[in-house]
């Protein structure tokens, strides 16, 4: 889901962790965000008393040309 929801986003948005609608705790939230940070799928901006994540799409695209057109809007 937060994949996809970045994805359908536009280019280089930046969300809250908690945009996301997700029903689970604030730590099962910050250990699946910390997981795509850490495979290289999302990039981590702190804001001071609050942090963002943004899709890294364009290593994403290097990596698997045409990936993202296939996810968008699923």
């Amino acid at each position: 889901k937060i994949i996809i929801d970045l994805i359908n986003d536009e280019d280089e948005a930046e969300r809250h962790c908690t945009s996301f609608g997700l029903t689970v705790s604030k730590a099962t939230r910050s250990h699946h965000f910390k997981l795509l940070k850490d495979v290289g799928l999302i990039s981590h901006i702190d804001r001071g008393n609050h942090s963002l994540a943004r899709l890294r799409r364009t290593e994403l695209e290097v990596s698997y040309p045409g990936l993202i057109a296939l996810l968008k809007n699923y």
